[in-house]
């Protein structure tokens, strides 16, 4: 999946502007850490 089909998930799914959109996916890119995918 690529930035603009994300973007447009998450457009569908909470009624947010493109804008918006991809304000949230660069806030996520920005405080995502490895730790939040390592295995427990």
């Amino acid at each position: 999946m690529n930035w603009d089909q994300l973007a447009g998930k998450i457009q569908e799914r909470y009624g947010v502007a493109k804008d918006d959109a991809e304000k949230q996916i660069s806030e996520w890119e920005r405080k995502a850490t490895d730790a939040w995918f390592s295995k427990k």
